[in-house]
C-alpha cells in the first residue's frame, strides 16, 4: 500500500486536474483511514505533491480533508509529519488562489496551533522548526500573540526546565530560535 501511496503522489504531475481529482484524491481519502502508521504517514508525505495538481477548491475541500483527519490521529511521527509539510500546503494553497489576500488560512491556523498545544516534545519542536516560515505565510491581521507566547514558552522551557529536555537537542533547539527570531519580531509589532 505505501508503493502504491509513493507512486500516486509522484505520478500526479502527470495527469490531468481532473484525473487527479476524480481518481487520486479519493483514493488517498480512502487509503488515509487505513490503520497503519506507516501508511498514514506515507499519505501525508505525497499530499504536497498532490496539492500541486489539483484545483484551489480540492485543496480547499478535500485535501485539507485528509490532513485535517491525519492531525487527529495520535500517531506521534504522523504529528511530526503533518508539522513538517504544512508549510508546503499552505504555500500551494496561497499558489492556487492566486495569492488573493482574502483566502482565509483558518484551517492551517487551527492545526498549527493544536500542534503546539499538544504535549509532546516531538510534535512540538517540529512545530517550533517551521514557526518563521509558518508566520510568513499568513496575513498581518492573522497573527496574534499566540505565536509569541508559543515562542517564549517553548525556549523558556528549555531553558529554565531541561527535566524534559536532552542536552543534545541544545543546537536543534537554538537554529530555529535563531531562525524565527525575525519572524516573531513581526507578530510583536512596530508600535510595541
Amino acid at each position: 500500500l505505501i508503493l502504491i501511496v509513493k507512486m500516486m503522489g509522484s505520478l500526479s504531475y502527470k495527469f490531468e486536474k481532473d484525473d487527479n481529482e476524480q481518481f487520486i484524491v479519493p483514493q488517498m481519502m480512502m487509503i488515509s483511514q487505513n490503520k497503519n502508521e506507516n501508511v498514514k504517514i506515507e499519505v501525508c508525505s505525497v499530499l504536497p505533491l498532490i496539492a500541486k495538481n489539483v484545483s484551489f477548491d480540492c485543496i480547499k475541500d478535500k485535501i485539507n480533508k485528509i490532513l485535517s483527519s491525519l492531525i487527529n490521529e495520535r500517531y506521534i511521527k504522523l504529528m511530526v509529519k503533518v508539522t513538517e509539510i504544512l508549510c508546503d500546503i499552505v504555500t500551494v494553497y496561497h499558489e492556487k488562489a492566486m495569492y488573493d489576500p482574502n483566502v482565509s488560512n483558518e484551517v492551517y491556523i487551527s492545526m498549527y496551533k493544536k500542534m503546539i498545544y499538544i504535549n509532546n516534545k516531538e510534535i512540538r519542536l517540529s512545530a517550533f522548526n517551521i514557526l518563521g516560515k509558518f508566520i510568513s505565510l499568513l496575513s498581518y491581521d492573522e497573527i496574534d500573540s499566540t505565536y509569541i507566547t508559543y515562542y517564549t514558552s517553548i525556549i523558556d522551557e528549555y531553558y529554565f526546565n531541561k527535566k524534559d529536555f536532552k542536552l543534545e537537542l541544545d543546537m536543534s533547539l537554538l537554529y530555529p530560535s535563531a531562525y524565527n527570531f525575525p519572524a516573531v519580531l513581526f507578530c510583536y509589532g512596530k508600535a510595541n
